[in-house]
């Protein structure tokens, strides 16, 4: 590879873009709009010693000596630099996309705005489980290009896909797709949810020829213009759906798969949802309902997303604080039902709390809201919710706790990105956490 390449962005996805250009001989460069405070000891010193060069992305670029651009997902195609590498027609890819074009491996992708993580991870769990040799790899936190050059011909990755990452991705790799849903997420990003569903769609196109797409029923039937020409197979509880629940069994289209686990009988559910998209595409290699209840039982879901926390003093605590779109939190207290104290708010991503109105009657109390959308919050829903704003969570889970009635659920679901306030959603889920363990 003879490729002077520009990595834009250099967080976790752009080392890693670097590196695995310095492995194969290219000439890199790499800017940050942080360069002047990125900690030049650890990763980036051994980068910069492997030959990688560093600037502030307000320095200027010689376009001349650039033929590769690679862009970090985080970084905005509205970013200076991305912009005039688009203006001097050079080819801009995603971390993603560089390692598609090295990959020789089986690979699913995943996608959806909630539940990516959730389902990567159990499709991982029970291909290893099935005696597989399965890495979950990209969104979910281990950059592509960091595992390309490792990788055992056996292995399968199953590769969780964000929009920011799909919107460069063009390489057809994967053997399977899916995507869970598509609700309003990202329009600080994407502008419109047209726009936010063509990124998502886009995964249609990285199947190999004869790759299958699979899409959530209502999701299909939302954005058929955009999804049809890829004849998805959909899974979902609508009887059309290609595998479908009845909320107490599992059907291929007419075949009975199998019964649910009892905890998960008789209601609509978005973790059954995730079961679904899970089981259709281990069903692609061969793995059987049974064997695919086998690993079930035994995988663990990852925190944060409406994990229970504790129950005291007559409430019970839980920490969803990966819900970071609005949808996710419209879920997150219908599973739980009864009444809800919710603490919500953090960085506003662009679309209305007024769609929280509908589902929260009569099951929601008082939402408590903090951070920069605290008003915006206020604003849209205090005309038929009460909403009580306050400084910080410490705070918002005292004022809850004030509010909230014996028996009552306090929920952290925030709807909002969390860099206002916290490094990221696991730093709050953490901070929600050790707040609630240490009451007395």
């Amino acid at each position: 590879m003879n490729d002077r390449a520009l990595v834009i962005g250099l967080g976790l996805s752009g080392r890693a873009a670097a590196q695995f250009l310095l492995r194969r001989g290219s000439t890199v460069t790499g800017v940050d709009r942080n360069w002047n405070f990125l900690e030049p000891d650890g990763e980036l010193k051994e980068l910069h010693q492997a030959g990688l060069k560093v600037r502030h992305e307000s320095e200027p670029v010689e376009w001349s000596e650039i033929n590769l651009v690679v862009v970090s997902p985080g970084v905005p195609p509205t970013n200076p630099v991305y912009q005039a590498a688009l203006a001097h027609h050079k080819e801009v890819i995603g971390e993603v996309e560089l390692a598609f074009r090295a990959l020789n491996n089986r690979a699913v992708g995943i996608t959806g705005s909630n539940g990516k993580t959730t389902t990567t991870l159990l499709v991982e769990h029970v291909l290893n489980h099935a005696g597989f040799s399965a890495l979950a790899v990209g969104n979910v936190g281990l950059p592509l290009t960091s595992q390309v050059d490792q990788l055992k011909p056996e292995q399968v990755l199953v590769v969780e896909l964000s929009s920011w990452q799909l919107e460069t991705l063009r390489t057809p790799a994967l053997d399977a797709g899916a995507i869970l849903n598509i609700t309003s997420n990202h329009l600080d990003r994407h502008g419109t949810i047209a726009n936010y569903a063509q990124s998502k769609a886009n995964l249609g196109h990285c199947l190999k020829r004869g790759a299958r797409l699979i899409v959530q029923d209502v999701c299909a039937a939302e954005f058929q213009d955009l999804l049809s020409p890829f004849h998805p197979l959909t899974y979902g509880y609508s009887s059309s759906a290609d595998l479908r629940s009845d909320r107490e069994k599992v059907f291929w289209q007419e075949s009975l798969e199998f019964i649910l686990p009892e905890n998960y009988r008789g209601k609509v559910s978005h973790d059954v949802e995730n079961m679904l998209a899970a089981f259709a595409l281990c069903r692609i290699f061969g793995i059987s309902a049974a064997a695919f209840l086998r690993a079930f039982e035994t995988f663990v879901k990852p925190p944060h997303r409406l994990e229970f926390v504790r129950q005291t003093q007559g409430l019970t605590f839980y920490n969803d604080s990966k819900a970071t779109s609005l949808d996710a939190v419209a879920k997150a207290v219908t599973t739980l039902g009864g009444s809800t104290v919710l603490i919500a708010g953090g960085v506003h991503k662009g679309t209305p709390y007024t769609s929280w109105k509908d589902c929260m009657a009569g099951t929601v109390r008082h939402i408590v809201a903090i951070g920069q959308a605290a008003e915006l919050i206020h604003r849209d829903l205090s005309d038929t919710l009460p909403v009580q704003i306050c400084n910080n969570l410490p705070e918002a889970i005292e004022k809850a706790m004030e509010i909230a009635q014996h028996g009552d659920n306090i929920l952290l679901s925030p709807g909002c990105a969390s860099y206002d306030m916290f490094t990221d959603y696991a730093h709050r889920g953490n901070e929600f956490k050790r707040i609630v363990d240490a009451l007395t």
